[in-house]
């Protein structure tokens, strides 16, 4: 005789709470891994935001730095006396802004540094004609074609006057237009015959070329703007906060830069930061200018 029992179907695969327990596992283990995902996302864009602002403030402390370092620079001189003659008001305020304190001003939200920029990037030997009107590079050193040195094009513009110095004097001289690759130029006007040493008629040591240099970074609502020598302003750095950034001057000549950059990281931090830490995206730097009398300062 055959059993029924022998006709009953056998069970295959899964039930249905297993399934359904199989899918609640699953989706735990989706959002974990999503959660884990966007945890390291975060703090990965974290990393880069911090990095930025840190690359940011490094530059703009460096230029700072260097400009204020740099403020009244008169070549090899600290204190070179002015033999200029026949300046108009523009240049005359210049000159007299480059030899006093003022060389580094802060104004507001602002801080301009003037100083004297070398025209040429090595020393270069001038030849001066006897009547001290044509000033020419001197190349017969020069051991190959490469090593000769010649003038950039310049506009023979109010703004691109020249200063010719030595170590013991300045005078803002008015080149002609240049051209690209000139190795000399003749002036309207004789420069200061203190210039040439009576006793060999040749320039006297120490004598360069150089431009004027006027840096000025201001402050506003967007970040900061730059400005070169009577250019435009253009912008330098963003994303400061409000009131991001304050230029002051102590009594000992101590110049202080503070910037604030907007920094997610603060939303991080419950209430002051660690001890020892300073708050993310504050920076500061003091900086002492080289080139300022101490009674100046």
């Amino acid at each position: 005789m055959i059993s029924i029992s022998s006709f009953q179907p056998q069970q295959k695969g899964i039930s249905l709470i297993e399934l359904m327990i199989a899918l609640a596992l699953g989706t735990l283990l989706v959002l974990g891994i999503t959660r884990y995902s966007i945890d390291a996302l975060q703090s990965q864009q974290a990393v880069v935001d911090l990095a930025d602002i840190q690359d940011s403030a490094r530059i703009t402390m460096g230029t700072v730095q260097n400009n204020i370092q740099r403020g009244g620079y008169q070549g090899c001189g600290r204190f070179a006396r002015d033999v200029s003659s026949n300046l108009n008001k523009e240049w005359k305020d210049r000159v007299n802004t480059l030899t006093s304190s003022r060389a580094v001003d802060i104004e507001n939200d602002s801080i301009t540094t003037i100083s004297m920029s070398p025209l040429f990037s090595v020393p270069v030997p001038l030849i001066i004609s006897a009547d001290r009107r044509t000033i020419t590079i001197d190349n017969s050193a020069a051991q190959k074609p490469a090593d000769r040195v010649f003038f950039s094009r310049r506009d023979n513009t109010n703004a691109n006057r020249l200063i010719i110095a030595t170590c013991q004097m300045l005078e803002v001289i008015d080149p002609p237009a240049i051209n690209q690759g000139d190795t000399a130029f003749t002036l309207a006007t004789p420069i200061h015959g203190d210039f040439i040493n009576l006793e060999t008629n040749e320039p006297l040591e120490g004598i360069a070329l150089y431009n004027y240099r006027e840096h000025k970074l201001e402050y506003n609502a967007n970040g900061m703007n730059m400005a070169v020598t009577g250019g435009k302003p253009k912008p330098f750095i963003s994303n400061l906060e409000t009131n991001g950034a304050a230029f002051t001057r102590e009594d000992n000549g101590t110049y202080t830069i503070t910037l604030n950059f907007l920094d997610t990281l603060r939303n991080d931090i419950d209430g002051a930061p660690p001890q020892g830490e300073s708050e993310p995206g504050l920076y500061t730097t003091r900086v002492i200018p080289r080139n300022l009398l101490e009674e100046q300062r």
